[in-house]
């Protein structure tokens, strides 16, 4: 691996220095990767919450939708599924769409009532509009050292799942968003790039499983939604605890990780923690 640069196309916060980019609760991070033998190729992970957000945002950061090689969805979750339909109109051709079979399921939140808050499209929309769906429960290799993580392995006694539901075997049930995957980069005498849309499963899970299926002990980045926004102080504290013992160079979180959790990680990691803004561009070789 020779190099990765992250763009962040849509993400909540805006950035002052970009008036023109547009900021709304969601994420879309594209992936461009440059492997050792000088083969590139860009990968979107997550297409934001709607089709006009993360088109006005790849146009004004001069990003090609027909440059793009593939699309991994983290979650079946709107604000990360919503731009999927328009960007694969835009690509022009079919692109694999890599996701867990789960994440098209019926997303739901119950308060303050009943809400629907998954996929905008079906999957037939998906297939006519050039996106070759992948479905996986196990890990996806997309390149020398890139995976995708398949379902996290839940070990920790601190991270839980709370708030969403389902409709399973024609009843309403819990959530446990097995559906949550995030991507995972091995850098050269570096170490693991952890790369999550709102870290479902728990950020420091997430971790494990990565050093767990990369057979990596080594922490380099950490990047991404952290599902901390809703969290009490005593999870963050045994999330930033562990993130410690972690070691990690760098720490970016954006998206879910609240501004409480971010506070906290910016005390702790001091000027190794940057959080992201729409915008932003972060380059880790």
């Amino acid at each position: 691996m020779r190099s990765v640069n992250l763009r962040v196309i849509v993400e909540d916060s805006t950035n002052v220095e970009k008036p023109d980019l547009l900021a709304k609760h969601g994420l879309s991070i594209l992936v461009e990767v440059e492997l050792e033998d000088s083969c590139r190729f860009k990968l979107m992970l997550d297409t934001g919450p709607s089709d006009d957000l993360v088109l006005s945002n790849m146009n004004s950061m001069a990003v090609c939708p027909k440059e793009i090689d593939l699309i991994m969805l983290s979650h079946g979750h709107y604000d990360h599924t919503g731009g999927l339909l328009g960007i694969l109109r835009k690509v022009g051709r079919q692109i694999p769409v890599v996701l867990h079979p789960r994440a098209l399921s019926p997303k739901l939140k119950l308060k303050p009532f009943m809400k629907y808050i998954g996929w905008p499209s079906r999957l037939p929309d998906i297939e006519r509009a050039g996106g070759v769906v992948l479905l996986n429960r196990s890990p996806v290799a997309l390149a020398d050292d890139i995976s995708t993580s398949g379902e996290i392995d839940r070990v920790t006694t601190f991270e839980d799942v709370e708030g969403f539901w389902t409709i399973d075997n024609g009843a309403l049930t819990r959530d446990n968003m097995v559906d949550d995957q995030a991507l995972f980069i091995k850098f050269k005498n570096k170490g693991l790039g952890v790369v999550t849309g709102c870290a479902h499963a728990g950020v420091i899970n997430t971790i494990r499983h990565a050093q767990k299926i990369m057979k990596t002990e080594k922490v380099y980045a950490v990047i991404g939604g952290f599902h901390l926004s809703q969290a009490n102080n005593e999870r963050i504290e045994a999330t930033i605890r562990e993130l410690t013992n972690l070691g990690p160079e760098i720490v970016c979180p954006c998206h879910c990780t609240g501004l409480n959790a971010a506070g906290k990680l910016i005390e702790a990691f001091g000027d190794r923690c940057m959080p992201l803004r729409t915008g932003d561009v972060l380059r880790l070789s």
